[in-house]
């Protein structure tokens, strides 16, 4: 179903389970999960955080290379 803000929603009654599963996890169990959850999350943030941080360094370094061809290019004019 949409509503009218343009979302979606299960219509009432449309979804009937089939089975039911329970588990039961251990203090040291849910921590090992989350410590690895943790982990996957810093690594992301971490990669993309690097990504961001290369691609600022290498506009910078087309700038300098841009104003050393344009630079060269004027002084050559200029020299004419």
């Amino acid at each position: 179903m949409h509503n009218a803000n343009g979302g979606q929603y299960c219509k009432k009654d449309s979804y009937r389970k089939e089975k039911e599963v329970t588990i039961q996890l251990k203090d040291e169990e849910i921590f090992t999960l989350f410590a690895r959850t943790s982990a996957v999350i810093q690594a992301f943030e971490q990669d993309c955080m690097t990504r961001r941080r290369q691609a600022g360094n290498f506009r910078n370094l087309y700038r300098m290379v841009e104003k050393l061809i344009v630079g060269t290019e004027e002084e050559k004019d200029n020299a004419a």
